[in-house]
């Protein structure tokens, strides 16, 4: 299990209320690192980094990314973690975005595996849907580990300006976020890239993912402010699944869940999911 003491936690992104209450909440528990941008700094953060000594803030310019892929802001997201890891002294992190809130982190990483990389569930997606879709709202693992994956995606990025040279296939509409940030953190664990990794089977992703991934339930992080720029802010992560109507997610409560369903589980679920979305445009 993982060391709280020696665990920091990593707060990316843009300065927004819930970075403010995320410190003032977690300030004595862990070390904590915020890295965000001096174009979007909103609030002054001086005076609670003077007042405490494990907080560091680092504040960067945005970078240029003119001729960079930055779909849903990957680019962005690699730069402002990279200069967050940079400073990371202790072994592990716990990674999360900051424009979001949760309580009972100090409880959640006593449970952690130290050996894999862990998320919640909030938008996870199972391999038949999407391989490698885990969740980049919460990311726990070893400072080492999870900087190496996320430094070679970003220099991945660089390197093929033109996506007519993305000989992975990654650089495109097709393939989340998510899923670009775990394949590289997943080749990191193994200790190659697998660039056919298309060819991979789901009953060998999900091999793969149960061996070095943990998925955790992000109803035990209650009360908690989930952003997404699709649907705002969900409270209720299972009661909005349940509802959801635009992003046709399954509830995933743990790495079991992710094994490919069969044809006729996932059959069933379109049925209820097109009915669920014509009661609620009734």
């Amino acid at each position: 299990m993982i060391n709280i003491k020696n665990t920091t936690l990593l707060i990316a992104g843009p300065i927004h209320q819930n970075t403010i209450q995320m410190i003032e909440k977690y300030r004595s528990v862990f070390k904590i690192i915020v890295s965000t941008y001096k174009e979007n700094k909103n609030v002054n953060l001086d005076k609670l980094q003077s007042l405490d000594k494990n907080l560091v803030i680092i504040e960067s310019q945005l970078p240029e990314v003119k001729d960079m892929y930055n779909s849903q802001n990957i680019y962005y997201q690699c730069f402002s973690v990279l200069n967050g890891l940079q400073l990371c002294k202790t072994e592990y992190v716990m990674k999360l975005r900051s424009d979001e809130f949760y309580s009972n982190l100090d409880k959640l990483v006593k449970k952690l595996p130290s050996n894999k990389i862990s998320t919640s569930n909030i938008f996870v997606r199972d391999v038949g849907y999407k391989p490698f879709h885990l969740s980049d709202h919460i990311i726990v693992g070893g400072v080492e580990l999870i900087f190496r994956g996320f430094q070679d995606l970003k220099r991945y990025i660089e390197q093929n300006k033109s996506t007519k040279h993305d000989i992975m296939d990654i650089l495109n509409g097709k393939t989340p976020a998510e899923t670009k940030i775990f394949l590289f953190s997943f080749f990191n664990m193994i200790g190659y890239c697998i660039m056919d990794w298309h060819n991979l089977n789901n009953t060998k992703i999900f091999a793969y993912l149960k061996k070095y991934f943990f998925v955790f339930d992000v109803k035990h992080l209650m009360p908690y402010s989930i952003k997404s720029s699709v649907v705002g802010e969900i409270t209720d992560y299972e009661q909005f699944v349940k509802n959801d109507t635009k992003l046709f997610l399954k509830y995933c409560s743990d790495i079991d869940s992710l094994k490919e369903k069969s044809l006729l589980e996932n059959l069933l679920f379109r049925i209820k999911y097109k009915i669920k979305k014509k009661v609620k445009n009734v």
